[in-house]
């Protein structure tokens, strides 16, 4: 990410320290993700935007996960699908629960008709 030449949009369900330990930091012992978490963030051609600060609270009832990915793609595709590209992170595995990689991964294909890259970390060194 040093010397990035585009813009970085990080687009956080809740806030930070909320993000970290719900999403990161909760399966990451040594602190990996964290840290390349922070290096994105730290960067200056990153935005960092919180979805309450920007949307308001989640209505009564709504997975404030998976209200994040529409947020996060409807972001995306308002720019024009030809503008997006769909890459995640993601062992494949069930169990991420509502408003997970995977509901993300099916959504990117429900609305584009394109299947997202996923990369699977235990393939990274």
């Amino acid at each position: 990410m040093p010397g990035a030449r585009h813009a970085v949009e990080l687009r956080l369900a809740r806030d930070e320290p909320k993000f970290l330990a719900e999403s990161v930091t909760f399966a990451d012992p040594d602190r990996r993700w964290e840290r390349s978490f922070s290096a994105v963030k730290e960067n200056p051609a990153t935005t960092t935007f919180v979805m309450p600060d920007e949307l308001g609270p989640a209505p009564e009832g709504v997975n404030v996960h998976g209200r994040c990915n529409r947020w996060i793609l409807y972001s995306a595709l308002s720019r024009g699908l030809g503008k997006a590209s769909f890459m995640t992170l993601w062992d494949g595995k069930e169990g991420d629960g509502p408003g997970g990689t995977k509901h993300m991964a099916e959504l990117v294909t429900q609305l584009t008709g394109k299947n997202p890259e996923i990369i699977n970390p235990a393939t990274l060194t």
